[in-house]
């Protein structure tokens, strides 16, 4: 009864029908605008190169809120920073949560969590974990349109499809709600490191754990939770 309620909640309260807008988007009716080229969700990753989501097909994660959880498919929509919900894993009726930052997301073995300060920086964040009892690590996931060159000899675009690329960023939020960036690089994340004196002992603790900075941040989490315990 108790995951029957929640099941109930999550789909009157999260779940919304087609809307278009910058708050809430549809599989349906989503179009993209990139220079002047639209393209419309129906037949959009035929028209592009790479993929707009984290993963293709839907995954079994969870949906927690209030201290409770319960198991869904789910697919992020990394392009239109959308999460898709779906109680069948073969479904064709995609439907978009809302975007409500009390809500949890856990897929893959990540937990994601809708941030909203109130500017450009808005939307799903993927927590890596906390630094501090003041501070988390948060990955921004992101996809950016790159139309075809235009050839030299000619006034028309090559015979080629817009590619999506994927991009990565890495943020310290800290208590006040406010974002760092930090470059997940064991080189240049000494550029956040304002004295020597630690600067050299982080140097040290990244040549002894034999870090490897990948893109999880696992490394990067490591570094800045030794960093800001000294």
């Amino acid at each position: 009864m108790k995951h029957t309620f929640l099941a109930l909640f999550i789909l009157c309260s999260l779940l919304i029908d087609a809307q278009v807008g910058d708050a809430y988007t549809t599989g349906i009716n989503f179009e993209v605008f990139q220079s002047g080229v639209q393209l419309k969700a129906g037949n959009f990753d035929n028209e592009i190169k790479g993929t707009r989501y984290l993963n293709d097909e839907y995954v079994m994660g969870s949906l927690e809120i209030d201290g409770q959880s319960q198991g869904f498919f789910l697919k992020y929509d990394i392009y239109s920073d959308s999460f898709l919900f779906s109680t069948s894993k073969t479904t064709v009726d995609d439907k978009y949560l809302t975007r409500n930052p009390e809500l949890v997301i856990k897929l893959n073995g990540k937990t994601f969590q809708y941030f909203d300060f109130g500017n450009e920086y808005d939307g799903y964040y993927e927590i890596v974990g906390d630094i501090d009892s003041d501070k988390k690590l948060l990955i921004k996931h992101g996809k950016t349109l790159i139309e075809p060159q235009q050839a030299y000899n000619t006034g028309y675009a090559k015979a080629d499809k817009p590619k999506l690329i994927t991009t990565t960023a890495y943020f310290i939020l800290n208590k006040e709600n406010h974002l760092t960036e930090v470059e997940n690089h064991k080189k240049r994340i000494l550029r956040s490191i304002s004295d020597k004196k630690n600067e050299k002992l982080v140097k040290l603790f990244i040549k002894t754990e034999d870090l490897d900075f990948n893109e999880d941040g696992k490394s990067l989490l490591k570094v800045l939770s030794y960093y800001y315990n000294l």
